[in-house]
This record gives structure tokens, sequence and C-alpha cells, in this order.
């Protein structure tokens, strides 16, 4: 299949370049490498989840933000030859549980929006973030974190960007970049 053995995208344009999609083998991890609305609060006795914090156990946790306002969403993952995460109960019982909350406080909500007053809307809203921000994290636990790869004749690098979320999203990136090197 070429020079990946997982390449996803491969094509060959009429000057013999190429334009490839295959797996990030070092992609950036969301929750260290790009800013976040949200805290990613975990407790796993295998896995280092989530964001670092203070709380020694759920419990704590709670105990703390028991009297500050705040978003929160559960966090629920499913451990079977492989591990994701979501905001929703996984149906396994047996491999799957809550690990802990995505939490974001009105005082952050209302220093990143700038707003006084915490209406209905920006809730919702900040839920929408927080889930999105789960979303983000559970592409890279599944390592659906891509390289695009646009390579001359002689198999030397053009163009390269890593770090991209998301299958999907890799492959129109490279429909893309396919497009501007035809129409070049």
């Amino acid at each position: 299949m070429g020079r990946y053995s997982t390449t996803i995208f491969k094509e060959v344009l009429p000057d013999g370049a190429t334009i490839t999609v295959f797996p990030d083998e070092c992609p950036p991890n969301p929750r260290k490498e790009f800013s976040q609305l949200g805290q990613m609060f975990c407790w796993h006795r295998r896995y280092d989840l989530g964001d670092e914090h203070q709380f020694a156990n759920p419990d704590a946790f709670e105990a703390d933000f028991a009297r500050v306002p705040h978003v929160r969403l559960p966090l629920f993952l499913y451990d079977h030859s492989g591990i994701t995460m979501r905001t929703t109960p996984f149906s396994c019982q047996w491999d799957s549980g809550q690990v802990g909350w995505i939490v974001v406080t009105h005082d952050s909500l209302r220093e990143e929006f700038r707003r006084k007053r915490i209406s209905k809307n920006l809730l919702v809203k900040a839920a929408d973030i927080l889930r999105g921000e789960v979303a983000e994290y559970d592409q890279y636990l599944q390592g659906d974190v891509w390289v695009l790869e646009h390579l001359d004749p002689d198999d030397q690098v053009i163009d390269a960007l890593g770090g991209i979320y998301g299958e999907d999203y890799a492959i129109e990136e490279a429909k893309d970049w396919l497009t501007s090197a035809l129409e070049a």
C-alpha cells in the first residue's frame, strides 16, 4: 500500500507526487497540548486519564465542588481491546463504568465568555463544548489522529501536517490538499 502499511488515503497526482493520510504515531494529547474550557477529573487504577488534579478520590472532589457553581458531565470509559470515553453510559456493565467528570465553573465561564451573568443558553453552550472536548479526547485515546503528507515524485516531503483528529476530517483535508495541488 505504499510508504505506510496503514495508509487510509493515497492519491497519486499526474506529476507523480502523492498525498497520503496515515496514523499519527505521536499524537498530541489534547488535554495537555491544547487550551480547554473544561477540566477532566478522572480516577482509574490502570490508566492516567484526563487532567492532573489534587483530588485523591471522587469523594474529595465532591466535597470541594459541591459548593462551587459549575457545569459538569460524567465521564464513562469502556475498556475492551482498547479504551473509549464518552459522557453517556455504555451498555456493557462488565467492561465499562464512570471514571470521573468533566467540569467548568461558572467563574471560568464568565471569564472565557466575558459575561457577568450566566444564562441558560451559556450553560447549554458550555455543556456542548465539554461534550466536544470529550469527543476529541476519545479520538486521542482510540488512536484516531492522523498525518497528511504531500510527497514529490522522489518521495521528498513537500508538506506535512500531523495531529488531525478524526479519520473523516483527515480524509476531507487530504481531498482539499489534492484539489489545491491539481489547481497549482
